[in-house]
């Protein structure tokens, strides 16, 4: 009985440690993994428009891609400015974005998606 008593409590005391975390680390860490991973996509997509060999056809449907994605993750990344709280992530953020400017910049003379 008493040792029951003992790891509930514990079991207690784990879980008041680790509300924090659940509360604000994990969803912080997967909008930022979202926003990385669809980067990297579109990076795909805008990277493939001007490759050799491309048809008409496949330049437009990466274009078509190229666009809807941009579009998706500029609302995303502006949604994400909420869930950052401290100077440190917000400096992070906003290196970031200028990371995300500066790319579409890059982009922009290679295709309407950018």
């Amino acid at each position: 009985m008493v040792v029951s008593g003992m790891g509930l409590y514990q079991t207690h005391q784990l879980i008041q440690l680790y509300q924090p975390i659940a509360k604000d680390s994990l969803p912080v860490t997967a909008v930022l993994g979202d926003l990385i991973f669809k980067f990297r996509q579109i990076r795909i997509e805008v990277r493939s428009i001007p490759l050799r060999g491309n048809t008409p056809e496949q330049i437009r449907n990466y274009v078509n891609t190229s666009t809807a994605a941009i579009e998706a993750f500029e609302a995303e990344l502006k949604d994400a400015e909420k869930f950052w709280d401290t100077a440190e992530e917000k400096e992070a953020y906003a290196k970031f974005s200028a990371g995300w400017q500066g790319f579409k910049s890059f982009g922009g003379g290679r295709g309407s998606a950018v």
